[in-house]
């Protein structure tokens, strides 16, 4: 009786508790399949929450991330994985690179793994691999604005096929031109990519902090 009322209470005062405690790394893919990238979004954040040295939650996150066009979070997130995950998990990445090997063996053109991977594959600095990916999801939608800006991004980053990478960003910034996100990548592949133009990177970012993007 005494445990029934406890439930009851939280139920009533607290009812994030009671998410907190049934969030899940498959109620949050599912959100993504349904394209309900917020509510995914707040799904692999408790799952991040309850587990926060876990990889699940981070990947999971990210790709919501970048499918609802929050790149500089996905980075950011990125950021934390490397900082909090890889010292309890240092085989991280090839544990995400192994969930979308799974997830592509049964769908191969599935753009939510796509996009997953090709970040995954650009954040560990594997612009190669990346690339190879990206080309699979722009192959299936061209316009896709987070191919072209990260194809773009590695391209230069990887420093071969600079005049490609640089027509992939201008193209992206073409179909997104007032997303502080693009702008934010942009900037970074102009600071640290092949074709490094100081004065390009600083508008970009300028253009990225009046949107309303307060990245560091």
């Amino acid at each position: 009786m005494v445990l029934r009322r406890f439930v009851a209470a939280c139920l009533i005062f607290a009812p994030g508790l009671v998410h907190a405690a049934t969030c899940s790394v498959e109620q949050g893919q599912r959100l993504i399949d349904d394209g309900l990238y917020a509510r995914a979004i707040r799904e692999f954040t408790c799952v991040i929450n309850a587990h926060p040295t876990e990889v699940a939650g981070y990947r999971g996150r990210i790709e919501a991330e970048l499918l609802i066009g929050r790149y500089s979070d996905a980075v950011l997130d990125g950021v934390q994985l490397n900082r909090i995950v890889v010292p309890v998990h240092p085989d991280a990445a090839a544990t995400i690179y192994a969930e979308y090997a799974a997830r592509r063996a049964s769908a191969p053109n599935n753009i939510a793994a796509l996009t997953g991977l090709g970040f995954a594959r650009w954040w560990f600095f594997d612009y190669p691999g990346a690339i190879r990916v990206l080309d699979d999801l722009l192959a299936v939608r061209p316009d896709d604005v987070f191919g072209n800006v990260f194809r773009g991004s590695s391209r230069l980053l990887k420093g071969a096929s600079r005049a490609a990478g640089a027509a992939d960003l201008e193209y992206a910034i073409a179909l997104a031109p007032n997303s502080p996100d693009v702008h934010f990548l942009v900037a970074d592949a102009y600071t640290y990519g092949a074709l490094a133009d100081p004065a390009r990177a600083f508008e970009e970012a300028s253009i990225a902090l009046a949107g309303g993007l307060d990245t560091p």
